[in-house]
């Protein structure tokens, strides 16, 4: 059976397949580039589409206090792989770094709530944006005060714990940063 990581609080092994396989892609001291951004926008769709599925389902205000449903766990575990997924591709630094948080929707929701997926969506497309001129006005993609803001931005976003297995497995910073 499939244990619900927002009650268990446990990893499940679909997430650590995860973190395995995008640590050893880790180059340090490089920056977000263009690449990296489209990348982020394909996982935040993901992430879109995981969240459309569980609120049609299960409803905007599903609560595990209602009862341990395997579906609805496994769809928990791959909503929370896709968020430590976009976390893996922010910069360290923007992950290390003191959150002012945003909605903090998980005070109130046990799963990302298909809004607040969208608000990131267009925090990606800003970022996408901030860093195709920030390459095209410089030659290069050295981070900007937009590029640095619109991840901090995403991050707020993503769940906590999303966040700190990202940095734990030092999984944080793709290759696709590196030139």
């Amino acid at each position: 059976m499939i244990e619900c990581i927002y009650k268990f609080l446990k990893i499940p092994y679909n997430v650590k397949y995860c973190l395995r396989h995008v640590a050893p892609l880790l180059k340090k001291g490089t920056t977000m580039k263009g690449t990296a951004a489209l990348a982020l926008a394909q996982k935040v769709s993901e992430l879109i589409q995981l969240c459309a599925s569980f609120q049609a389902k299960y409803g905007r205000y599903y609560s595990q206090d209602k009862g341990n449903n395997a579906e609805a766990c496994e769809l928990c575990d791959e909503i929370l792989t896709r968020q430590i997924e976009i976390a893996a591709l922010l910069d360290v630094s923007t992950l290390e770094a003191q959150q002012a948080a945003g909605d903090e929707w998980w005070k109130r929701h046990d799963v990302i709530d298909l809004s607040i997926a969208k608000t990131m969506m267009q925090q990606v497309s800003h970022l996408i944006a901030s860093c195709a001129y920030q390459e095209a006005e410089t030659g290069t993609s050295e981070r900007s005060h937009a590029v640095r803001s619109a991840q901090a931005s995403i991050a707020s976003l993503l769940h906590p714990s999303a966040r700190m297995m990202a940095l734990s497995s030092g999984s944080a910073k793709s290759e696709r940063y590196a030139g």
